[in-house]
């Protein structure tokens, strides 16, 4: 079973806020720029009576997908395909490996991205890692299309969230080796939507990496800054 992770918001910063919670880029290989996105928000929390509280579970996904635009800051990003992933734990338990179909229709038209069902294996030998290919991508714009790290709605498990993306590039073979650290800022951001963190206020930063304990509990002080226990 995965590992259920809640982290409580407690609000003394002087200020009524919206919250959010991200995920820890992965390291991707080939030195794929990663966008990260919003997990999950929070509605607005009042000044010193208010608090938001996050649960999730820490299960991950392959994910395929378009946006509209760009991938970049506030750009939404929705997954058109997902598949659960098994991480890479050593030589005797491989990580997935998926591989991307679509991009173009023959003619030339759109076809959404999607994972070839038959064409799954679980030999993925990176260690910490699962795998995505993208051989079989075809596609005259590469930039709105995206592979990545997802992870289940809290409210929807039928709903996979985009949590982190990388471009998909035709050829491509990556590796995504995800983390156990968790970020809270504040903010109007929706789920799936891309955040670049240069251009939010400092978030607060969980780390559960290694760790018997999955609650933790941050304070917004009245300084902006953030105390986690």
């Amino acid at each position: 079973m995965p590992t259920t992770y809640t982290i409580s918001v407690k609000n003394n910063s002087g200020m009524d806020h919206d919250y959010f919670l991200f995920v820890e880029a992965p390291v991707v290989s080939a030195g794929a720029k990663v966008h990260q996105t919003v997990y999950i928000n929070s509605p607005r929390v009042d000044d010193r009576s208010g608090s938001a509280t996050f649960t999730f579970c820490a299960d991950h996904y392959g994910i395929c997908g378009s946006s509209q635009n760009r991938l970049g800051h506030r750009v939404v990003v929705v997954t058109s395909d997902s598949e659960p992933v098994q991480i890479n734990q050593g030589a005797t338990a491989p990580g997935s490996h998926l591989l991307i179909n679509g991009g173009l229709n023959p003619d030339g038209s759109g076809r959404p991205l999607e994972f070839l069902e038959s064409a799954k294996k679980t030999d993925c030998g990176q260690a910490g890692a699962f795998q995505i290919d993208c051989t079989k991508l075809r596609s005259i714009d590469r930039y709105n299309l995206f592979i990545g790290l997802g992870a289940q709605d809290p409210e929807d498990s039928s709903n996979i969230v985009p949590i982190a993306v990388v471009e998909a590039s035709p050829t491509s073979q990556t590796f995504f080796h995800p983390r156990a650290t968790y970020y809270i800022a504040w903010g109007s951001f929706q789920p799936g939507q891309i955040i670049e963190p240069e251009m939010i206020a400092r978030p607060a930063r969980i780390d559960f990496t290694g760790k018997n304990s999955f609650s933790a509990t941050v304070l917004h002080n009245v300084d902006g800054t953030w105390s986690v226990t």
